[in-house]
């Protein structure tokens, strides 16, 4: 059976691809702002990652648009783990390039450490 993150001592990161524009569902917004129950979207994913000890952190790849919508989310719910916000790019490759760069930049050293996507 392979061992799990926290059996081989890793640290686990996270990148969220959050920069989409909702065209395909035709709505006036990006639909991680979707408020479903008590949260938005976007929020339900990151409570869920601030539970998990195994997560030390996550990045946000957002929309230039949506840039301050964001930052006030993580404020409003207190989402600890968020180490910063990375701006979307023209296609999701470009997007996680960037949430990656971000990443490094606010984690020294990241060698021993898992990163999802």
């Amino acid at each position: 059976m392979p061992k799990t993150a926290q059996q081989r001592h890793e640290k686990v990161y996270v990148i969220i691809p959050a920069a989409g524009v909702g065209l395909r569902i035709q709505l006036p917004r990006n639909k991680i702002f979707l408020q479903l129950g008590r949260y938005p979207d976007i929020v339900r994913t990151m409570k869920t990652l601030e539970s998990m000890h195994e997560v030390k952190g996550y990045i946000v790849v957002t929309a230039e648009g949506d840039w301050s919508d964001m930052q006030e989310l993580v404020k409003q719910y207190g989402l600890n783990k968020c180490l910063g916000l990375a701006r979307g790019g023209l296609c999701r490759q470009e997007s996680v390039g960037n949430g990656l760069e971000e990443l490094s930049s606010k984690i020294e050293d990241l060698s021993g450490s898992m990163v999802l996507i």
